[in-house]
């Protein structure tokens, strides 16, 4: 049921244009953070974190449950997208390496 789920979200968000294969969901909050002018100093301090987690995060760091829960509390993403997006990034380089060898 999940994984039907999981799939649902994938679907719908390349049906958006969103490439889920380039970067994982760091890169997605990055996005969603510029495209709101949220500054990452701003996302730190609302989530209680230091801004070097999140900057760490955001240029290519995993995906951490505590920042699923921080994100989820505090900016009201989904935990099952957040480890989708980040799920799909990781298959993706997977199966990237296994077509080159």
């Amino acid at each position: 049921m999940l994984e039907n789920q999981n799939q649902e979200i994938l679907d719908q968000l390349t049906d958006l244009g969103i490439d889920l294969t380039s970067k994982g969901a760091g890169h997605h909050i990055k996005l969603y953070l510029e495209k709101r002018m949220i500054s990452h100093n701003a996302a730190a301090k609302v989530m209680g974190i230091s801004p070097s987690t999140i900057n760490r995060f955001v240029t290519g760091g995993s995906l951490t449950e505590e920042m699923a829960f921080n994100l989820n509390k505090h900016y009201g993403f989904s935990v099952n997208l957040l480890f989708t997006l980040e799920a799909a990034y990781h298959i993706h380089n997977v199966e990237q390496r296994l077509l080159t060898e």
